[in-house]
């Protein structure tokens, strides 16, 4: 506030608020009138009338020949009046001095005003107080000073009629500059002409007296009022600053007796000691100013009462800095401006500012008892996501704080009762509002909030009534007397109280900073709602909803903004620990939502039997990183809850957690994790997890993505712990790219005795990276599938795709279901579907449009890549699955595998291939099924084969037994058959077992050719492979142990033409000890035998018993190199050689022999027993001997006659069949000699002749197919 000094003239209240007048909004007017003698109010304190009237007006002798005098009678406002006269004049100060001082009931008194006096300063020298009952006034501008050491009484019928200010004070002296004009030690006083003050209070004294008021007090501009003890009630009114300076202050209103305080401008309350204000009696009490209101003190100030500011509202410490308010009623606050507290402690807390509020704490203890309207607001109020907030301070411990309200919203302060003046009544003027009021934000500071009584609120809002130039935030800073935030504590209220909400509704932002807000108690727990346009921050802040140990229900939090920020250790949790259910955590974000090292919970703790809330976040983005958790859980009876995140666009958790959990032993189900975005990252070591105990079932986990899914170094996983009785949650994602890389997996497992869940993967491409896919069960229930469905591509790398029945699993596997456009499994991949117990291995089924390639090792060599199902346990009697492959073509490349075996009592799973196109497996790579262990007894399985190609090269088809069961069966449905460079297709025995049969159909042939040349080096770095494998490309059924070998079927269906066996090609059912299998050869063309190529049934390869196997062959023809060392043999070493039957038209360059030669043989010997037989049925000429037969014109092809061309036959006389040879593609001429006999020649070996360009045939020959040929013999 301004003080009288060097100052420009002073101009009237009415001059300042016309000046202000333009810039004035049309809100609370008021009237301010020369006199308030209409006013007709009593005082229950003091009664004025029974006091003893006073002398009157004594001047004192202290000014000499300037001493003041009294004119009774005098004119005065045409009403009779005292008038005081005389004085000593300085400039513009006139000072009076008076022994006594007192007005009576009903008398008037003015202060004679010279025309150029701007200020009257009078004082009581005396030893009395001095009592005004009646009117006390200045007939003129000037300022009033009246200076009373023992004490002021205004009584109620006490009116001012002061057009300037009025200054009272029970101070020793008013100041003058640097001198004074003192009431006790006149002699001392100084008469200057500087402006006069007593705002300091400098001169009060324990000896001072008080002024009591209970009259109706008004000046025109500052009314001021200085004392040891201030005790007013009634009305006071300054048309500029009101200031009430005391030691003490106290305040009264009645139910019949308002009181008023009002100020045109500042409103200052100071009680060094104390200020006590307890004015909510009557609806029209309160404190009032069109400018600032501060209440200063240096203890906590007293403020029952309204209050209505057209500035800022401070309570202030003696210092300035701020104070703290006490209220055990209920104070309401309204200004234009800003509120500033330190503290409050009270009943129900109203603030509504247009400007911002800044509190450091707010301790609500009780609902306000009293009167609605009077002593507490009830309102309902929209915030900004549509909550509906019943607002009543009477019926609930409330703060309810609003800021940036636009001014009409703030009501009219109740000034009616100011407009009775008996004189110079003015026009109706608004309140001004000058650039210095006009609010710069709408911002909310809050330190500390406790709620210490049931059924409480808390309302931070700057949503209400927007005054829309404004924007502001909301800052909960923990930094009040608890170091902590908002809190709900009703372990200090009743035992049954029941809900406490907490809502914090912004324009712009929320911050909360190393604070607490929380509701807690032992009845229902109350929600936590924050709305804000802008950001929404908390740092190091606790956010929690917690009810312990008593029926009631857990609140929820609610969070609403353009983003959030949730840092630093930030714990929000809704939490609860008795039967009722577990509020929930919602935050729904326009743009961002950002969580950084904290922990968001919905949990059903300890004894808690209720189920856990949800976690709902709905953003554009969310991100939720650096070791942050998210988290649903419940530990007995009741369901954990789900965890849902929905982003328009990115979801990124990084090194972080989401889990739902049920820790029950009970029935608890845990909640599913769901998450809809545009994309989802999950990297370093983050985890997505849905786990169950007791009965419970654990969530799934939903992801659906429109475009990139990425685990990176993470984990998705749904497990069913212990001896559950729940099933483990699927986990599905539906996306149209997903990359699981660099340590990720996903997982979904069981313990317990239901199934565990499916993992379910809908997109265009997979890329599977150093990660992995896994199902198990380690219970009696049943492992999940896996299955992929992805519309181009999936690519496993150095990774693995499992279901796994683990030991003391009971359940069966899952199966591996994969649809695809493509699908690579490289570097070390694995597709497994395994079982190590009693439950039967999961079945890997592939259906690819294009390429299925398995290819490579680990990066150690250790594994190879490929797709396994098999039984590992040699004690448990569970099966091996199938592996069932349909694709257009397939590749198994440079290590890797296909395999089902059992190394237990189950059975392995069969090999099903499919393809509409080629098969490839090159490079020390294969396709098996086989039984592992002696010990154990389980069967192999079948390998089974439809396809237009298959190429093994350097590669194997194996189906072996090792045990006494019998092996696999291989068969294969082909258009072609290419074994090379090593290449091998066997079913073997290593055990007792029969080896299983080796059956192929191919309709563009077989081709079985070449060694591989690494197979030294294979067998050194593995030497169990030799046992096995050989380095000759080989179709195979072999016995190397007991077992019998199986047999090798070729061609039953009639459609092979042929086969080709060279460069060490073999065809062969061996045993070591056991009687050899049998081959059954049935071709459409030719068998072609080269460069040391093998048919063999040999027994006793190991120079032990057993018989040779038959060998039976039906093809037109038979050829071979005779020096090529090409064989056919069914010999034996102990036992009996076996049989060799062949049917063929002919058969060249090999012949029966008695044991094997260096030449091309037939052979059934054996080296110890009795040999076999060899039968070869070729074509019969005898029709043809000496007899004509007419041919038919296309029996003879003479684009099948070429130049040079000559006739070879078999080896013996008696059964002769031939073959063309030749070379030039020259076709006979058809002038060759024709014969005059139908005599065939005896059949030779082939002798060499030196090439000539054309010879003439010598005799006719009959072919394979009955036709006749005029050629010459070789």
């Amino acid at each position: 506030m301004s003080l009288p000094g060097n100052q420009p003239p002073k101009r009237s209240f009415k001059e300042k608020l016309i000046a202000v007048a333009p810039k004035a909004r049309e809100i609370p007017q008021l009237v301010i009138c020369s006199t308030l003698a209409s006013l007709l109010l009593t005082s229950a304190g003091v009664v004025m009338s029974a006091m003893a009237a006073k002398a009157q007006i004594v001047p004192d002798a202290t000014l000499g020949n300037e001493g003041s005098t009294v004119i009774s009678g005098a004119i005065i406002q045409d009403d009779i009046a005292d008038l005081i006269d005389g004085g000593a004049k300085r400039d513009s100060n006139l000072f009076h001095s008076f022994s006594e001082f007192n007005v009576n009931a009903g008398q008037r008194v003015y202060f004679a005003n010279p025309d150029d006096v701007e200020s009257i300063l009078s004082r009581v020298t005396g030893n009395d107080g001095s009592d005004i009952f009646g009117t006390l006034g200045v007939d003129g501008p000037a300022d009033l000073f009246f200076v009373n050491p023992n004490g002021i009484i205004f009584g109620e019928q006490a009116v001012l009629d002061v057009e300037g200010s009025f200054y009272v004070t029970t101070e020793e002296a008013i100041s003058l500059g640097n001198g004074v004009y003192s009431a006790t030690a006149p002699d001392t006083s100084q008469l200057l002409t500087v402006s006069p003050s007593v705002l300091v209070g400098q001169y009060l004294t324990r000896n001072s007296g008080d002024i009591t008021s209970r009259g109706q007090l008004a000046a025109q501009e500052n009314l001021a009022m200085v004392a040891n003890t201030l005790d007013l009630q009634g009305q006071m009114a300054a048309g500029d600053d009101l200031t009430l300076l005391a030691e003490n202050v106290k305040i009264r209103d009645t139910a019949t007796d308002p009181f008023v305080g009002f100020a045109g401008d500042e409103l200052r309350v100071q009680g060094r000691e104390q200020v006590d204000i307890l004015a909510l009696s009557h609806r029209d009490s309160g404190l009032y100013s069109y400018g600032n209101m501060v209440l200063q003190s240096a203890n906590p100030v007293g403020g029952d009462a309204h209050y209505w500011s057209g500035g800022d509202f401070r309570v202030e410490a003696l210092d300035g800095a701020l104070g703290s308010l006490e209220s055990p009623v209920d104070p309401i606050i309204r200004t234009l401006g800003d509120v500033e507290i330190d503290g409050y402690r009270g009943s129900s807390l109203h603030i509504l500012a247009g400007g911002s509020v800044k509190i450091g704490t707010a301790i609500i203890t009780e609902p306000d008892a009293g009167a609605l309207g009077v002593d507490f607001l009830r309102e309902t109020i929209t915030l900004l996501d549509d909550t509906v907030v019943q607002v009543d301070g009477g019926a609930q411990p409330t703060l309810d704080i609003r800021a940036g309200v636009k001014p009409e919203a703030l009501g009219e302060p109740p000034l009616s009762l100011l407009t009775g003046f008996d004189n110079n009544t003015f026009d109706l003027l608004p309140v001004p509002i000058s650039e210095t009021n006009i609010p710069s934000g709408a911002n909310i500071e809050i330190g500390d909030v406790a709620l210490w009584a049931a059924n409480g609120l808390v309302l931070l809002t700057n949503h209400y009534q927007p005054n829309e130039t404004l924007t502001g935030n909301i800052l909960i800073t923990g930094d009040g007397l608890f170091d902590l935030g908002i809190f709900a504590d009703r372990i200090r209220g009743a035992l049954n109280s029941q809900v406490e909400n907490a809502y914090f509704d912004s324009r712009n932002n929320v911050t909360v900073t190393n604070a607490l807000i929380a509701t807690s108690g032992i009845g229902d727990v109350g929600d936590i709602v924050i709305n804000a346009e802008g950001l929404v921050r908390f740092e190091g802040a606790v956010v929690a909803t917690n009810l312990s140990n008593e029926q009631g229900q857990g609140g929820d939090i609610r969070i609403r903004a353009e983003s959030v920020e949730v840092l630093d250790g930030t714990d929000v949790s809704a939490s609860i620990s008795g039967p009722g259910n577990v509020g929930g955590v919602m935050i729904t974000a326009q743009d961002r939502v950002v969580f950084n090292d904290s922990n968001i919970s919905s949990r059903s703790v300890s004894a808690g039997t209720g189920d856990s809330g949800n976690i709902v976040l709905k953003a554009r983005t969310v991100e939720v990183l650096n070791d942050t958790r998210l988290r649903t859980s419940t530990f007995r009876a009741g369901n954990a809850g789900d965890v849902v995140i929905m982003a328009q666009d990115r979801v990124v958790f990084n090194d972080s957690n989401i889990s739902s959990r049920s820790f029950s032993t009970t029935n608890g189900d845990g909640g599913a994790i769901e998450i809809t975005a545009r994309s989802l990252d999950v990297l370093n070591g983050s985890r997505l997890e849905t786990d169950a105990n007791g009965s419970g079932n654990a969530g799934s986990i939903v992801i659906d993505v429109r475009d990139g899914v990425r685990f990176e170094d993470s984990s998705g996983s749904s497990r069913v712990f212990g001896s559950s009785q729940g099933r483990g949650g699927n986990i599905t994602i539906t996306a149209r790219t997903l990359e699981i890389l660099n340590r990720a997996f996903l997982t979904a497992s069981t313990s317990g005795t239901q199934d565990a869940g499916n993992i379910v993967i809908t997109t265009e491409t997979l890329d599977v990276l150093n990660a992995g896919l896994t199902t198990a069960t380690s219970g009696a229930g049943d492992a999940g599938d896996i299955v992929i469905m992805a519309q181009d591509g999936v690519v496993l790398n150095d990774s693995e795709a499992s279901s796994r029945v683990q030991r003391d699993g009971d359940g069966n596997g899952g199966d591996i279901v994969i649809t695809a456009g493509a699908l690579d499994v490289i570097n070390g991949a694995r597709l497994d579907a395994d079982t190590e117990d009693a439950g039967d291995a999961g079945d890997i089924m592939i259906n690819v449009r294009g390429r299925v390639r398995f290819e490579g090792t680990s990066a150690d060599g250790v594994f190879g890549s490929g797709a396994t199902s098999g039984v590992l346990n040699p004690f448990t009697d569970g099966n091996g699955g199938d592996i069932v492959i349909t694709t257009g073509t397939l590749e198994v490349l440079n290590g890797a595998s296909l395999a089902t075996g059992t190394f237990g009592l189950g059975n392995a799973g069969k090999v099903v291939i499919t393809t509409r196109d080629r098969i490839l497996i090159q490079g020390n790579a294969g396709i098996n099924t086989r039984s592992d262990k002696l010990s154990s007894t389980g069967e192999g399985n079948d390998i089974r084969i439809v396809a237009p190609l298959l190429i093994l090269k350097e590669a194997a088809l194996l189906a072996d037994t090792n045990n006494s069961q019998p092996g696999g069966d291989i068969i294969l449905t082909l258009g072609r058959l290419e074994i090379l460079d090593g290449g091998q297709i066997i079913s073997s025995s290593q055990g007792s077992g029969v080896a299983g049969n080796l059956r192929i159909d191919a309709t563009q042939g077989v081709l079985v050719a070449g060694r591989n040349p690494n197979f030294s080096n294979l067998v050194a770095a593995d030497p169990e492979l030799a046992e096995v494998l050989s380095a000759q490309s080989i179709l195979s059924v072999r016995s190397t142990a007991n077992g019998t070998a199986g047999n090798i079927i070729i061609g039953t269906a009639g459609t092979t033409p042929e086969i080709f066996l060279n460069d060490s090609g073999q065809i062969i059912a061996e045993s070591a000890s056991t009687d050899g299998g049998n081959i059954f050869i049935t071709l459409n063309d030719l068998l072609l035998l080269r460069n040391q190529g093998l048919i063999s049934t040999t027994a006793g390869t190991a120079q032990a018993s057993g018989n040779g196997g038959n060998i039976t062959i039906n093809s037109p023809f038979i050829v071979a190199i005779p020096n090529e060392n090409s064989d056919i043999a069914a010999d034996a070493f102990e036992g009996t050689g076996g049989n060799v039957n062949i049917t063929a038209r002919g058969v060249f360059g090999i012949q029966p022999r008695p044991q094997r030669t260096p030449l091309s043989d037939i052979t059934a010997s054996s080296e110890l027993g009795i040999n076999g037989t060899v039968n070869l049925a070729t074509l019969n000429t005898d029709t043809l001997e000496n007899s004509l037969t007419e041919l038919d014109d296309t029996l003879i092809d003479p684009t099948t006659i070429t130049a040079s061309s000559c006739i070879a036959a078999g080896a013996t006389d008696d059964q002769s069949s031939l073959i063309i040879t030749g070379r030039d593609n020259l076709p006979a001429g058809p002038d060759d000699v024709s014969l005059t006999n139908y005599s065939t020649e005896t059949v030779q070996l082939v002798t060499s002749t030196p090439s000539i360009s054309l010879q003439e045939p010598n005799a006719l020959y009959q072919l394979t197919d009955g036709r006749l040929v005029l050629g010459r013999q070789c």
